[in-house]
């Protein structure tokens, strides 16, 4: 899936010196608490959606550094805005394991 091409699915993406994007394979259910976690590691960015990896493509090199905007839950550039709540958000200087990302999930915020 690429940016733009379903905008009722989670997706996450990146730009080393090129964009790399994924998005999960189905939508996420109405009403329902959902958390979703993107990690990249260098080599992989990977999608996962409650703790469980649904999508990942191989990409390499470090992300594009700059003083553009981090988007959560929508671009504006495609038009595309998530219609909902979003919470807890966490940030992390590293790619979380599937452990961490497991106890992440069962952590409320403090």
């Amino acid at each position: 899936m690429t940016a733009g091409s379903d905008t009722n699915r989670p997706h996450t993406a990146i730009f080393t010196t090129t964009t790399a994007d994924i998005g999960a394979p189905s939508q996420l259910p109405l009403n329902t608490w959902t958390h979703l976690t993107a990690t990249y590691d260098a080599t992989t960015l990977r999608l996962y959606v409650n703790g469980t990896q649904v999508a990942q493509t191989p990409k390499t090199g470090a992300i594009r550094t700059d003083n553009g905007v981090l988007r959560i839950g929508g671009n504006s550039l495609w038009g595309e805005y998530f219609a909902g709540l979003i919470d807890e958000v966490r940030l992390y200087n590293r790619a979380l394991t599937p452990t961490e990302i497991q106890t992440d999930l069962n952590t409320p915020v403090g």
